[in-house]
């Protein structure tokens, strides 16, 4: 916790933070092992309807003692990581086979892939997870696609790239999805019936190089999702093209040429 709180007297002030002086935002459970060993089970940083506000310091990191924490249930870390560049570690949750909450939220700084390592912790396929929330951050790179073996992702407010992986469409559970304001392009490959089920709890607006194919039965939902279709996005690179076009002319003027560059306007 020191890696995140700017509370150096945390440890005086809760001595037993598992028992007689729980830490605000941490809990604990006990080992059915026969000796009485505690376990941490839930890290929460930030606003919270149980616990007092914990916010981080400014130099806060993601500290490499998260991975021992291997019978966490719950990580939530809000507005946190505001300063200098924390990037998620591509290992962070490897260990966590009990994990049933994840959320990273609104941290500016926290920035790096989602880890590969997300889509194949044990547990997390096991039904256990029931909240998987990575908004508001600085995300990058390609939405791993073993995430849609997940419970359905928040993922909005990032900068991350490329295209919307096709077995997103696989999920079971029909809950909100959203994937809105990112950088993400290309075809959007999801099923058009997955699509309709899901309804406004699909979000994909704010992804200016996403489009949704030209085929009849997908085109209508193009105005439904708020992402234009494939033929128009064409159209509109090539308008782009031949609005950018520089037309260059030669004149003759008192026996001397004369080159003359001209914007063609696109209307």
């Amino acid at each position: 916790m020191g890696a995140l709180l700017e509370d150096p007297y945390r440890a005086q002030t809760h001595p037993q933070p598992c028992t007689d002086t729980p830490w605000p935002g941490v809990e604990c459970e006990l080992s059915n092992s026969n000796q009485p060993i505690f376990h941490v089970t839930k890290i929460h940083i930030g606003p919270d309807i149980v616990f007092p506000f914990q916010p981080c310091k400014p130099s806060a990191y993601l500290s490499q003692s998260l991975m021992k924490l291997k019978y966490i249930k719950t990580l939530s870390i809000f507005d946190c990581f505001g300063a200098s560049p924390v990037i998620l570690p591509k290992t962070l949750f490897g260990p966590f086979t009990s994990l049933e909450h994840l959320a990273l939220e609104n941290n500016p700084s926290l920035c790096g892939d989602i880890p590969t390592s997300l889509g194949g912790v044990t547990g997390l396929r096991l039904q256990l997870l029931q909240k998987l929330d990575l908004h508001s951050n600085m995300l990058s790179g390609n939405i791993p696609p073993d995430i849609g073996k997940l419970k359905p992702p928040s993922l909005g407010n990032n900068s991350l790239s490329g295209q919307v992986p096709p077995n997103l469409g696989s999920l079971p559970s029909l809950d909100q999805q959203n994937i809105s304001h990112n950088k993400l392009s290309g075809v959007l490959e999801l099923p058009g019936d997955f699509i309709q089920k899901l309804g406004k709890m699909l979000d994909l607006r704010g992804n200016s190089e996403l489009c949704i194919s030209d085929q009849s039965k997908k085109k209508n939902l193009s105005s439904y999702l708020e992402i234009p279709s494939c033929l128009n996005t064409r159209q509109r690179n090539d308008n782009n093209y031949f609005a950018g076009t520089v037309a260059t002319q030669v004149h003759v003027h008192h026996g001397q040429k004369i080159y003359m560059s001209s914007y063609l306007p696109w209307f």
